[in-house]
C-alpha cells in the first residue's frame, strides 16, 4: 500500500516502495530518443564507429610510414627475408644520388615477386629426390600479379633473374629502354641492349646486400608510360638517375 506523504503546499503526493516501477525516460525526450534510438540502430551505430575507427587507424599508420623516393622492384626466385630486405634497401638508399622528395630522408621503396621459372621448378624437383618444394599456385599467382605490377608504370628500374629477364624482353619488350638512351652508349659490359648483369656494376662489390642475390641477377629499366608514376616526367627524371646511379656509379 501506498504511503500519503504531504507537500508543503498540503498537496498529497504518493511515493511507490518498489523502485523498478518508477520510469526514468518518462520525464526526458532526450533519454527517450536515445533509448529509441540504441533499440532501432544498435548495429547499424557499432559497425559505423568500428569502420570509423579502422580508418582513423589506417590514415595514421599511412601518415608515419616513409615518403618514397624512388622504387626498385625484384623479380626472380631469391626469397627475401625481412631483414635482407631492409638492407638492400639501405644498400639503395646510400646508392641514391640525392634525396629526390627533399624531405631529409632517403628511401627506396622495395616491390618483390619471388617466381621460380621452369628450368628453376626442374632443378628444385631435382635436388629433392623428386619432388618439388615450390607451390605451384602461389608461383603463378606471382607471375600474374608481376605482370600487372609491369602493366601499371608504377617503377621504372627492375631488378631481374636472367630468366625473368628474358621473360619480360620476350613478351614485353617495347617497355624496355635502351641503356644508349640512358647512358649515352652501351656499356661494353653489358648483357646485350637494355640490361647489365648486377655482379657488374661499381656498388656489387661494396654492397654485400647486393651479393646475396644469384650471379645471373641483371639490371633494367622502362621507358616511361602513359599510366602510372612513370607517366610523371619528374618521377621518372628520379628514376633515370637512380638508375645511372647503380649502374655507374656515378
Amino acid at each position: 500500500m501506498a504511503n500519503d506523504f504531504k507537500k508543503p503546499d498540503g498537496n498529497d503526493i504518493e511515493i511507490k516502495p518498489n523502485g523498478d516501477e518508477i520510469d526514468f525516460t518518462s520525464e526526458s525526450k532526450l533519454l527517450k530518443w536515445l533509448d529509441n534510438y540504441w533499440y532501432h540502430y544498435k548495429w547499424h551505430t557499432i559497425i559505423s564507429l568500428f569502420v570509423i575507427i579502422l580508418v582513423i587507424f589506417i590514415v595514421s599508420q599511412q601518415a608515419g610510414d616513409p615518403k618514397q623516393d624512388t622504387v626498385v622492384t625484384y623479380c626472380g626466385s631469391y626469397g627475401f627475408l625481412a631483414e635482407e630486405t631492409e638492407d638492400l634497401r639501405e644498400a639503395l638508399n646510400r646508392i641514391m644520388p640525392e634525396d629526390f622528395d627533399g624531405n631529409g630522408e632517403k628511401y627506396t621503396e622495395i616491390v618483390r615477386y619471388q617466381f621460380y621459372s621452369e628450368e628453376e621448378l626442374l632443378a628444385d624437383k631435382e635436388a629433392n629426390d623428386g619432388i618439388g618444394t615450390v607451390n605451384l599456385a602461389y608461383n603463378a599467382k606471382q607471375l600474374s600479379d608481376f605482370n600487372s605490377f609491369l602493366s601499371f608504370g608504377e617503377c621504372s628500374v627492375y631488378i631481374l633473374s636472367e630468366d625473368m629477364y628474358e621473360y619480360v624482353k620476350t613478351y614485353k619488350s617495347e617497355l624496355l629502354k635502351p641503356l644508349a638512351d640512358i647512358l649515352g652508349q652501351t656499356p661494353a659490359n653489358a648483357y646485350d641492349e637494355y640490361a647489365i648483369r648486377l655482379k657488374d656494376t661499381p656498388y656489387y662489390a661494396m654492397e654485400p646486400s647486393l651479393q646475396k642475390l644469384p650471379a645471373d641477377t641483371l639490371i633494367c629499366m622502362t621507358a616511361p608510360y602513359h599510366i602510372g608514376s612513370s607517366s610523371d616526367p619528374e618521377t621518372y627524371a628520379d628514376s633515370l638517375a637512380m638508375f645511372r646511379a647503380i649502374v655507374t656509379g656515378k
